[in-house]
């Protein structure tokens, strides 16, 4: 289930939260709360986790977000909710799984550079011209500018 909590002012709350806001949650999988966010019009990188999964939602979204099927509960129930679910625990597993995908993608590009830097250094050995050896270098630099290019 998608919830919002009430709607409060907080005491040097930056635009747009200056007229109150309320949080986004759910007793669902983070993959729900994300969806349902994208579909109201949220971005993925508004997504807070440090103490509990949620997005900030200012009044009007918070309208839109009950429109689009959001329940409205509480924020001291939410925290029950969450707890008894174990979202809390969804949300390490998440950032868990997270760092260890960008560990082996880091992997990946270092075992591609190594391996393109090892065939460079035989066939450089190998090359018996000059005029052979900078066709060498200058296809491992494309080759690197290449992979360069695919990790952004």
């Amino acid at each position: 289930m998608i919830m919002v909590d009430e709607i409060k002012v907080w005491p040097g709350a930056r635009p747009p939260f200056t007229r109150g806001s309320c949080h986004l949650t759910t007793d669902g999988t983070l993959d729900e709360l994300h969806e349902f966010a994208a579909r109201i019009g949220l971005r993925r990188e508004w997504f807070q986790g440090t103490t509990y999964p949620h997005y900030d939602l200012t009044a009007a979204k918070r309208d839109e977000a009950m429109v689009a099927g959001a329940v409205f509960v509480t924020a001291r129930k939410q925290a029950i909710a969450r707890r008894a679910t174990g979202t809390v625990v969804d949300l390490a597993a998440h950032r868990k799984a997270k760092t260890t995908e960008a560990a082996l993608d880091e992997l990946r590009r270092v075992d591609m550079v190594h391996m393109l830097a090892l065939a460079a250094d035989f066939e450089l050995q190998a090359a018996p011209h000059p005029e052979i050896k900078t066709r060498l270098v200058t296809r491992l630099a494309a080759l690197l500018r290449a992979l360069a290019a695919e990790q952004t």
